[in-house]
C-alpha cells in the first residue's frame, strides 16, 4: 500500500514589478514526481545511512519528492565562476585580517577579531578551505547572494540526495560529492588519520552534519570522533579530546560551530592560543569570520585586491543609512552575522510590523547590517507549483565539488526550504573547462 504523501502545494508565484526587457531563459528545469513509495523510500535511506534527521519543519516534508536538472553548460559556467569567487575571497580575506578599519567596517564583533587575529590566515598550508556560494537565476541571469565561508552545512543533502534521485531513472547526475572531497582533502593534509569533528551540542541540524562527515571518514579508514567543546583540549600544538577514556590527540580538526558562537565563550575556552595548532590540519581556519559577515561586499571597494567576479555576480550592497528603506522595496536588509535567512527582512517577506522592526534595528545599530539591493529571481514550474530556487556550489580548496539546492515557495530561502537534488543533464566537468 502507498504511504501518504504529506508535501505543499506551493501556491502561484506572486507576479514582479512589470519589466518590459527579454528575460533569459531559466536553466533548470524539474523532474517528474517521485511516488508516495518512491519518495518514502528516499526518506527513509537519508534518515538511516546519511544522517539527514530534521526532515520536518512543522507536519511539512522539506525533501523535495522530484530533482531540478541543470544543462552541463550552466554547470561549467558556475564552476568556472566559483573557481574565481574563492581564489578573489581568499585574496580579500588576507586583507582583511592584516586590516583591523576593514573588519571594523565589516561589523566584525571585537572577540571574532581575537579569534581571527591568533586563529591563522585564509591561506595557511594546514588549513582545508569549504565555502559555498549560493547562486540565484534572476532577470538579469546569475547572481548571488551571498558567500558561506564560515561553516557552511549541506553535505549529506549535497551528496547522498542526488544519488539517491539518480536511482529512479532521471537523466542526469550528480554534480559531485562534497563530503567526498572534504574528506579526500582532509585526509591528505593530515599525517595520520585521526579527525576531530566539533559541534555545538544541542543542536540537531548541526550533530547531523558533523555525524554524516564522521560516517564518511570511517568509509575511508580514519577515526573520527565527535565532541563538544568542553571537550577540546589543545596541547604541544595539537588538537585532542579529553573524555572518560582519557586523552585522545588528532591531527585535524571539523570545525562545525560558528566563529561568533566560540567568541562568546568564557574566557578559559576561548584563550589567546585558541586553535593555534601549527600541528594540526583545520577546516575552517578563523579567518573565515571575517568573510562571512553580510558586510562583505562593502569591503570590495577598498581592497587592493582585484575581484571582478564579485562584482559581476555580487548585487549592489550600502550602509543601511544610505539606503531609503521606506519607498520602493528596493532593498533587503540583512543582520551581518545570521544564519539561514533567519535576519534578512523586506516589506514582501514579514508583516509591516516585522519590516519596521528590523528597519529601526538597522538605524540603531548601522554597523551591525546591510542593505542589498533586492533581485528578482525567477521561478521553475514543479509538480508542487512554481518555485524559487538556490543554487548552492561547493568549493574544496577551490575546486567545485557539488550542489545543495533549496526551493521555496517564497523568495525568501530560509529554515522552510526544501532540500531537492540537482542533477546535470549530461556528464558535469567539475574543472570548469
Amino acid at each position: 500500500m502507498s504511504t501518504a504523501l504529506n508535501l505543499p502545494r506551493f501556491p502561484p508565484a506572486p507576479l514582479p514589478a512589470a519589466d518590459h526587457g527579454a528575460r533569459p531563459a531559466v536553466p533548470l528545469r524539474a523532474g517528474r514526481l517521485l511516488t508516495a513509495d518512491e519518495h518514502a523510500h528516499v526518506r527513509q535511506e537519508m534518515a538511516l545511512r546519511h544522517c539527514k534527521w530534521d526532515q520536518q519543519v512543522g507536519d511539512q516534508c522539506t525533501l523535495a519528492p522530484f530533482p531540478l536538472l541543470m544543462a552541463a553548460s550552466e554547470w561549467r559556467r558556475l564552476c568556472h565562476w566559483s573557481r574565481l569567487l574563492t581564489q578573489e575571497l581568499l585574496a580579500a580575506e588576507g586583507e582583511i585580517c592584516r586590516s583591523p578599519a576593514l573588519q571594523n567596517l565589516l561589523g566584525v564583533p571585537r572577540r571574532v577579531r581575537r579569534l581571527i587575529k591568533y586563529g591563522g590566515t585564509a591561506t595557511r598550508p594546514e588549513s582545508v578551505r569549504v565555502i559555498r556560494f549560493d547562486f540565484h537565476f534572476t532577470t538579469d541571469g546569475w547572481k548571488i547572494s551571498e558567500a558561506n565561508t564560515d561553516v557552511p552545512g549541506g553535505y549529506s543533502e549535497a551528496s547522498a540526495l542526488p544519488a539517491l534521485m539518480q536511482q529512479f531513472g532521471y537523466a542526469g547526475l550528480p554534480a559531485g560529492d562534497p563530503a567526498g572531497s572534504l574528506v579526500n582533502a582532509l585526509l591528505a593534509a593530515a599525517r595520520r588519520p585521526r579527525v576531530v569533528l566539533l559541534a555545538a551540542a544541542g543542536y540537531l541540524e548541526d550533530q547531523q552534519v558533523v555525524s554524516y562527515l564522521a560516517q564518511r571518514l570511517a568509509q575511508r579508514g580514519a577515526e573520527a570522533r565527535l565532541c563538544t567543546i568542553n571537550q577540546l583540549k589543545f596541547a604541544n600544538n595539537g588538537i585532542a579530546i579529553l573524555d572518560d577514556a582519557g586523552v585522545w590527540p588528532a591531527d585535524a580538526l571539523i570545525r562545525f560551530y560558528q566563529a561568533e558562537w566560540l567568541a562568546g565563550l568564557p574566557r578559559r575556552l576561548r584563550g589567546k592560543n585558541f586553535f593555534r595548532c601549527p600541528d594540526s590540519v583545520l577546516c575552517n581556519p578563523f579567518s573565515a569570520a571575517a568573510s562571512e559577515s553580510k558586510r562583505f561586499p562593502l569591503a570590495l571597494a577598498q581592497l587592493t585586491a582585484n575581484v571582478p567576479t564579485w562584482n559581476l555576480l555580487l548585487p549592489e550592497s550600502v550602509n543601511c543609512r544610505a539606503a531609503n528603506l521606506g519607498a520602493d522595496g528596493s532593498w533587503v536588509l540583512k543582520l551581518a552575522y545570521s544564519n539561514t535567512g533567519d535576519a534578512a527582512a523586506h516589506p514582501d517577506w514579514a508583516d509591516a510590523r516585522m519590516w519596521r522592526k528590523a528597519v529601526r534595528a538597522a538605524r540603531r545599530r548601522p554597523r551591525q547590517w546591510v542593505a542589498q539591493k533586492r533581485f528578482i529571481t525567477q521561478t521553475v514550474a514543479t509538480p508542487l507549483g512554481p518555485v524559487y530556487p538556490c543554487i548552492g556550489v561547493f568549493t574544496i580548496n577551490g575546486v567545485p565539488a557539488g550542489i545543495y539546492g533549496r526551493i521555496s515557495s517564497g523568495p525568501l530561502i530560509n529554515y522552510a526550504a526544501l532540500d531537492v537534488a540537482v542533477l546535470i543533464d549530461s556528464p558535469p566537468n567539475l574543472e570548469g573547462r
